[in-house]
């Protein structure tokens, strides 16, 4: 009968009916074997006596029996019941915690996300590095500005959807092996701002030549992009792109992470997109040297001394973002 409660892999009602068929067929041969005895010794009071204790004993013994499996059970459900339950918290946690890497690592660049994650970064802690040799871009849709205003109220959220499409199919190319260095800084509206040679990694190649060689890549495949875009969406965007190459400082403000960069070559940068020509690059005359030291084939156009609005008078080129390339470019990527 004990061997039949240790039998913990059958079910617990299952385990009861045979111990108590065990113990009902213990007792009628208890029963037998007494009647054939007291009929032998003539001694039915002493046997009968002893046969009601052996009974009481075996009834006392399979109600125990029942009771402690019940309760040893009981405990080991509870106890697989909290080890699921503690399992499933455990993988819940772990997937916020994959989630928010992913979510920081979309925000910040590898390097400064690892900063921010480790335990013992103090939350008011300024994170701010000097860059040397860094390309900034600006890429505007200037007509943009022109759709949006054309629709009417009930249509802003598909300019706006339009507009979302635009900045993933930029942000997909980032994810191409040949554009790993250039780190997406934020978009401004219809502006979208990059930079190369941001990256601590003392192996990379961070030279002013490289850094800007492929931001005009990556220049040339926005622009293979939103032409297929505008085949698709019967619409006519055209990119106005300003780059600058020098020092900049990028870093983290405030407990809320968002990553960006300072310096005079951020804001030259911008004042060649936004004085710039739709359809070609601008840039300075220092940039120009540095691009034309990387390949001699870019095909400038002399656009000569301008006006730069909070810098003065500034010679400035234009590369065009010619029609035949973006669209070749676009059928290599």
């Amino acid at each position: 009968m004990c061997l039949v409660f240790a039998l913990y892999r059958l079910p617990y009602s299952l385990r009861c009916f045979l111990a108590s068929l065990d113990c009902g067929f213990f007792l009628i041969l208890l029963v037998f074997f007494s009647t054939s005895v007291s009929n032998v010794l003539q001694s039915a009071p002493i046997i009968s006596c002893q046969i009601t204790i052996c009974f009481v004993n075996m009834i006392s013994l399979l109600l125990l029996l029942i009771f402690i499996t019940r309760i040893t059970e009981y405990e080991c459900k509870s106890e697989a019941s909290c080890n699921v339950a503690f399992k499933n918290e455990e993988r819940d946690v772990q997937l916020m915690q994959d989630i928010n890497r992913l979510l920081i690592d979309n925000i910040l660049p590898p390097t400064v996300a690892h900063k921010f994650l480790s335990h013992d970064r103090n939350t008011d802690e300024l994170y701010a590095r000097d860059h040397d040799n860094v390309c900034v871009m600006f890429a505007s849709i200037p007509n943009f500005k022109e759709y949006w205003s054309e629709c009417d109220h009930t249509r802003k959220l598909e300019c706006l959807r339009l507009l979302n499409e635009i900045v993933c199919e930029f942000d997909k190319l980032l994810s191409k092996p040949k554009f790993s260095c250039i780190e997406k800084i934020k978009t401004v509206a219809s502006t979208y701002m990059a930079a190369a040679g941001l990256t601590d990694s003392d192996n990379a190649d961070n030279s002013p030549e490289r850094n800007a060689a492929v931001i005009v890549e990556f220049a040339q495949a926005m622009a293979s992009v939103l032409d297929q875009l505008n085949i698709d969406s019967f619409q006519n965007f055209e990119l106005r792109i300003g780059i600058n190459v020098g020092p900049v400082v990028a870093g983290v403000l405030g407990q809320k992470p968002q990553y960006d960069i300072w310096g005079n070559s951020v804001n030259i940068a911008s004042r060649m997109d936004s004085s710039g020509v739709i359809g070609y690059i601008q840039v300075n005359e220092e940039t120009k040297q540095i691009l034309s030291k990387k390949k001699s084939d870019y095909q400038w156009i002399y656009r000569g001394e301008i006006n730069i609005k909070g810098k003065g008078p500034m010679i400035t080129y234009l590369l065009k973002l010619s029609r035949k390339n973006r669209i070749n470019f676009y059928k290599l990527i």
